[in-house]
């Protein structure tokens, strides 16, 4: 059935029944269903992972989005580093030159651009998700949690509700 015939209702053959359990011909069959990544869903999946984009603010949420995303397509082995990167004369080489730039590519789409253009001639994905996570994640930024200990410590509930409050801490 074709695009325009789903979103319009048409039918492509009439004399066809309009049965929704039938839905495999709209799906290509997977050659290899243990191999997520031979899918031709996640080899041609758009260029975008994310409504929110990575603004240097909101670090945890995005690299959580991300990882469900890329791993969801089957190629967050480019982002752990499971998925290394084949001697020159490998014939597996092209192959893995096009998903670590396909994964490179959704990394920099899922940035704001002043964030994604200095990451954009890494080499690996890997590197991207690495340098990002360095430049972004304060997870061990001590003057951080300073500051969000004396924000608790001076919350008060005033004449607020019960929820506005629990809310805030």
């Amino acid at each position: 059935m074709s695009y325009k015939s789903v979103m319009t209702g048409a039918q492509r053959n009439p004399t066809v029944s309009s049965d929704s359990s039938d839905t495999s011909e709209n799906i290509p069959p997977n050659p290899n269903p243990t191999n997520v990544s031979t899918d031709s869903y996640s080899q041609n999946s758009a260029l975008y992972l994310t409504a929110a984009k990575l603004n240097g603010h909101n670090y945890l949420e995005w690299a959580q989005s991300v990882k469900l995303a890329i791993d969801g397509r089957g190629k967050i082995g480019h982002l752990t580093g499971e998925i290394l990167k084949p001697a020159a004369r490998d014939p597996n080489k092209k192959r893995w030159q096009s998903e670590n730039s396909l994964v490179i590519a959704w990394l920099i789409n899922s940035m704001e651009p002043a964030i994604g253009k200095p990451h954009l001639f890494l080499p690996t994905a890997q590197d991207v998700w690495e340098a990002v996570r360095d430049l972004y994640s304060n997870l061990e930024n001590s003057s951080q949690i300073f500051e969000l200990k004396t924000q608790l410590w001076k919350s008060k509930q005033n004449d607020r509700e019960v929820t506005t409050y629990y809310n805030e801490l």
